[in-house]
């Protein structure tokens, strides 16, 4: 193993060790779990699957569907037999990519420390609903007077939604300020 290899390693290691110890994590992890579970649980008892109920009249309806692709809908039209599974393996595989992100980003911020906690939080409540249902239940459906509609979303697509907002700032931030401090140390003959 390089050199490199070995300090990413120590890098998740580190970032993973601080981000359990803390109360923060599995407390955020847990919310989003709990709010995403009973939520959908909501809807099930209250709607029917295709039913809509008007929450602000042009603009916002709790509506129960089955989402059987990726977020906001995507390849839902897609029947593959092994599909389940690969999404499966496909959320696990971003979680891990997203925190080796984090890990050397952000190290052990609590802004980062948070995301990853959404990021993770999302993806196990839909996960549940996967190998539960062979699908996820959305329920939020935004839209404009009925002329414009974003695909339905649940409390999970949400957290994962904002996860990787979080995780997009802190790379933002983080790069501009290495970019700051090279060129405040360039000598003047540069």
């Amino acid at each position: 193993m390089s050199e490199k290899s070995h300090v990413r390693g120590n890098l998740l290691k580190v970032f993973f060790a601080s981000c359990l110890s803390s109360w923060l994590c599995p407390a955020t992890i847990g919310v989003v779990i709990v709010l995403d579970q009973v939520s959908k649980l909501w809807i099930r008892a209250h709607l029917m699957l295709g039913q809509q109920s008007p929450v602000v009249d042009g603009f916002l309806n709790l509506i129960y569907t089955m989402n059987r692709g990726i977020a906001f809908g995507f390849f839902s039209g897609n029947s593959h037999p092994y599909k389940t599974v690969l999404l499966t393996f496909g959320a696990v595989v971003a979680v891990f990519v997203f925190s080796c992100f984090a890990a050397y980003y952000g190290g052990n911020r609590r802004s980062v420390m948070f995301a990853v906690s959404l990021l993770i939080g999302g993806t196990v409540g839909n996960l549940i609903d996967r190998m539960s249902y062979g699908a996820v239940i959305d329920f939020v459906d935004v839209h404009y007077k009925h002329l414009y509609h974003w695909p339905a979303f649940n409390v999970a697509d949400t957290a994962v939604t904002l996860a990787t907002l979080i995780l997009l700032a802190r790379i933002i931030t983080m790069s501009s300020g290495k970019s700051r401090k090279a060129s405040t140390t360039k000598s003047p003959s540069d």
